[in-house]
């Protein structure tokens, strides 16, 4: 089976202007600004807590995986903007794709990282005698 895509003109009656702007006053789209919120909101406290890790551990992996939350923290600012009319929707697809690859490199690169602490010689190397239940090192 082939399928064939066609190209309809638009209709006298199509607006332009009305599809490009935003659409709240709709149920769906109220609907959708919720978990946008719902969903900025986690992606916030989430980023913070990596924030918080990081600024304890202060470590190549922990600033990755602090980068890459905070990229997602970004996915509900580029829809948000798709809903208000502020961000095209050619430039959502664009913007959300690419984050997506950034996160993606970004987690990869943590991990590959802790690969390469782990396996470098006496790197970190952490002991029954050198460290204390917690995995710190005693003073």
């Amino acid at each position: 089976m082939i399928f064939r895509a066609t190209i309809v003109p638009p209709s006298a009656d199509f607006d332009l202007r009305a599809a490009a702007t935003p659409h709240l006053a709709g149920g769906s789209d109220l609907h959708l600004a919720g978990l946008l919120a719902v969903s900025a909101v986690g992606s916030l406290v989430v980023f913070a807590l990596a924030v918080g890790a990081f600024r304890r551990r202060r470590s190549l992996p922990y600033l990755l995986i602090t980068a890459a939350l905070g990229a997602l923290v970004m996915r509900p600012v580029v829809g948000a903007g798709t809903l208000l009319g502020v961000v095209p929707m050619w430039h959502h697809h664009f913007l959300e794709h690419l984050l997506d690859v950034v996160i993606a490199a970004l987690l990869l690169a943590a991990v590959f990282s802790v690969r390469a602490l782990d396996t470098a010689p006496d790197a970190g190397a952490r002991t029954p005698e050198n460290a204390d239940s917690r995995g710190t090192e005693n003073e």
